[in-house]
């Protein structure tokens, strides 16, 4: 395109302009060869940063890690990538139709969030949330520029921000929930590329998330399979220890049957019955007493 431009120019230039407009013509060549590979360069640096991101939260995953403390991790993992101090992942029930906030990092709404507790999507209604979930869209702006984003009247839900920006969490192409960053910096705006960037990382966060709940789903299932064969050995075991009593027991009654009828001395019979009961309890110390 510049050589096109050019080209006419030095045509109908002297020699010594033309030469001049040929080096200009070089110098803005190399400027823009320079500016294109300095925006490769970037564009490498920022993949490269998002692909350790993506191996970090697959580390999480098994890292053995409590959940509270893997979703932390996410959590700085989405912060050295864009602005994310404050910062919440919601997961839906569609059964239930009702919300549970995973996680929950806000620097102006301090109130903890209990991950166990249902929230019914009706006390949610038309918030950004409800809209991200409902609509199935990502959301970006102030709020004058989401109210034009949502499909119905917008309702404030916590403190007002500066800029929002939020994305559905999708599986099968249902929304099962949704990843928000908020900025209450007036000097911190989202940009598109942030938009399609956790976007691109809420469908790792999601995976990851559900990995974890297989994976302690998992092992809560071998706890609990393994408590049930505990059981049944120790009912085994019992069952063998009553029936080795059982069978001591009778063969204690047999050899006292015997005694009762063997030629022996009564003293001698007195002594062999203490044996016989000492094999089925602790009898060193035994007598028998006769009315």
């Amino acid at each position: 395109a510049i050589e096109s431009l050019m080209r006419p120019l030095r045509d109908r230039a002297d020699p010594r302009t033309a030469a001049l407009l040929h080096l200009g013509e070089r110098q803005l060549q190399h400027a823009q060869a320079r500016e294109a590979l300095q925006a490769s360069v970037t564009g490498l640096e920022r993949s490269e940063r998002l692909q350790q991101a993506l191996f970090a939260i697959a580390d999480l995953v098994w890292s053995g890690s409590a959940v509270p403390e893997m979703l932390r991790g996410i959590h700085a993992i989405v912060g050295s990538l864009m602005y994310a101090e404050n910062f919440y992942i919601v997961l839906h029930d569609v059964r239930r139709d009702s919300l549970r906030f995973l996680y929950f990092a806000d620097v102006e709404d301090a109130a903890p969030r209990d991950p166990d507790r249902e929230i019914p999507m009706s006390s949610r209604e038309h918030t950004l949330t409800w809209y991200l979930i409902r609509d199935g869209k990502p959301l970006m702006g102030r709020t004058d520029e989401l109210r034009q984003q949502v499909s119905g009247p917008l309702a404030v839900f916590g403190p007002d921000s500066y800029d929002w920006l939020g994305v559905p969490l999708t599986r099968d192409g249902r929304v099962v929930g949704a990843l928000v960053v908020q900025s209450y910096e007036p000097t911190v705006r989202y940009t598109d590329e942030d938009r399609t960037l956790l976007g691109f990382v809420a469908r790792h966060v999601l995976a990851a998330v559900e990995r974890r709940r297989s994976k302690d789903e998992l092992e809560q299932r071998v706890r609990q399979r393994t408590l049930e064969l505990a059981e049944a050995n120790r009912g085994l075991q019992q069952e063998v220890a009553e029936r080795q009593r059982a069978e001591r027991l009778q063969a204690a009654l047999f050899r006292i049957a015997a005694l009762a009828t063997a030629d022996i001395s009564q003293a001698e019979f007195y002594r062999e019955v203490h044996a016989v009961v000492g094999t089925l309890l602790n009898a060193r110390n035994f007598f028998i007493a006769l009315l």
